[in-house]
C-alpha cells in the first residue's frame, strides 16, 4: 500500500476506494465513506455505477477486503498527519461492517475497533470517554485481539466486582502462545496472585509466573518497560517472603 503525503492525496485514495466498493455492490459502507468525505467538503461519488455482479463470493469479498484495508491505512496516515476527527470518522465507518469470524475483512473491521477504543480511552480526536473504549474494547475482544483483551481484562480488573472476568482474559492470553502480550497477561496474573485479587493470596505462584517468564525466549521480545515490571515485580515477590521469614523467625521484633 502506498501512503500519501498530504490529507488531500488520502482523500483521493479514500475516494476512489469508495468509488470501487461501490462498483462491487458494497454500498452501504461506500455511502457511509462518501459522507466521511463529504463532512471534509470533499464532493459526492456520482452513483451512476450498476453494480457488478461477481458470482464468485469469495472474490468479491477479497476485493471488498482489499479496499477497506486501503481505507484503513489511509485513515491511520491521516491520524499520524493530525487529522483526528476526520480518522476516526472512517475508522468508524470500517468498525460497522460486519464479518463472520475470520472472515477476509474481520481483520480491518477489529483494528478499526481497537483504534476506536483507543481513541476515546485517550480523548484522540473525540472527548474522553472511558465508559466507550470499554464497551469498543469488548466489541473488539470478540476477535481474541491481543491488544482488545488486554485492556478489556485491565477494564475489569479495576472493579472488585468483575475480577473473575479479568482473570479470565488474563489466562486466554496467556495460554495463547501466538499472542504478542502474553508475557504482559503473566505479569498481571502474577500482580494478582501478589495482591490477593479475586483469587487467594499466593506468592509462591506469582513467583513461580514470574520465574518461567523470565526462561522463556518470548521474554526478550518483550518491551523493555514490560521486562522491568516483571522483574521489579518479581523483586517485590521476594523481598515481601525475606520479610515474612524474618517477622516468623523473630516474632517480637513484628
Amino acid at each position: 500500500m502506498k501512503l500519501a503525503k498530504t490529507k488531500s492525496e488520502c482523500m483521493e485514495k479514500i475516494y476512489a476506494q469508495a468509488d470501487s466498493l461501490f462498483e462491487l455492490g458494497f454500498h452501504d459502507l461506500s455511502r457511509r465513506i462518501n459522507s466521511c468525505l463529504k463532512s471534509e467538503g470533499y464532493s459526492d461519488i456520482p452513483y451512476k455505477y450498476s453494480a457488478k455482479k461477481y458470482s464468485n463470493r469469495v472474490i468479491s469479498e477479497a476485493k471488498k477486503s482489499g479496499c477497506m484495508e486501503e481505507i484503513y491505512g489511509q485513515a491511520d496516515y491521516l491520524f499520524d498527519l493530525g487529522f483526528l476527527e476526520i480518522s476516526f470518522k472512517l475508522f468508524h465507518c470500517l468498525a460497522r461492517e460486519k464479518s463472520e469470524e475470520k472472515g477476509p475483512e474481520y481483520f480491518v473491521i477489529n483494528a478499526s475497533l481497537v483504534r476506536i477504543a483507543i481513541m476515546y480511552l485517550y480523548g484522540d480526536g473525540i472527548e474522553k470517554n472511558q465508559n466507550k473504549a470499554f464497551f469498543y474494547f469488548k466489541k473488539a475482544a470478540r476477535f481474541r485481539d491481543s491488544g482488545a483483551v488486554i485492556n478489556l481484562a485491565i477494564f475489569y480488573k479495576d472493579d472488585l466486582k468483575l475480577y473473575k472476568k479479568a482473570l479470565y482474559w488474563f489466562r486466554f492470553l496467556e495460554k495463547n502462545k501466538e499472542s504478542y502480550l502474553r508475557g504482559e497477561a503473566t505479569i498481571e496474573l502474577a500482580k494478582m496472585y501478589f495482591q490477593g485479587l479475586g483469587v487467594k493470596k499466593d506468592d509462591k505462584k506469582a513467583r513461580n509466573m514470574l520465574e518461567k517468564l523470565k526462561r522463556d525466549p518470548s521474554f526478550c521480545e518483550m518491551s523493555e518497560g514490560s521486562q522491568e515490571e516483571a522483574i521489579n515485580l518479581l523483586d517485590s515477590i521476594n523481598a515481601a517472603n525475606v520479610e515474612w521469614l524474618e517477622r516468623k523467625r523473630n516474632p517480637s521484633q513484628s
